[in-house]
């Protein structure tokens, strides 16, 4: 399921990709090409349309899709709301999952004949199968933290070099 989405995802990037035009080759017209002197040859827009990317930027930052919106650009919010729900998700669900079978394997193997394993009672999940559940979720785990400690390594080195 994953692996789905990663590659609609990318294709929808590579489309996007693709899409871009430049905004000032476009808005030149030809006539004011040809003639320089003309005196409506010079493109006149009104500061109002005029976007900063430093300000779209720093839009973003505060708010996830504000710099979007600022664009107008508005259809973009959704998928970058999309894509930061489905991220924690994840994360979360993974976490659960890692959660319920550790405290079930420990219901299993310690002595106490009083604790019980209530989410793991069918009779397919032997102990060494939440074992191999524990240990994936877990691998999972540690390979979101990794991510995410690279990320942070990467922003403080930036920010030593500057």
């Amino acid at each position: 399921m994953t692996r789905l989405l990663s590659v609609v995802f990318l294709l929808f990037i590579l489309h996007q990709a693709s899409a871009q035009t430049d905004s000032l080759i476009t808005s030149i017209k030809p006539d004011s090409i040809q003639n320089p002197l003309r005196s409506d040859s010079i493109a006149s827009t009104p500061a109002d349309t005029m976007h900063s990317p430093r300000k779209a930027t720093i839009y973003s930052a505060i708010l996830p899709g504000l710099g979007q919106a600022y664009n107008k650009k508005y259809w973009k919010i959704p998928i970058i709301y999309t894509g930061l729900g489905l991220t924690a998700y994840f994360f979360f669900d993974n976490n659960k999952e890692y959660q319920r079978t550790r405290k079930a394997l420990v219901a299993r193997l310690d002595e106490n004949p009083e604790t019980t394993d209530n989410d793991f009672t069918d009779p397919r999940y032997t102990n060494e199968l939440l074992k191999e559940r524990k240990e994936y979720y877990k691998k999972k785990k540690k390979n979101f933290n990794k991510k995410k400690k690279k990320n942070l390594k990467s922003k403080k080195m930036k920010k030593k070099k500057n």
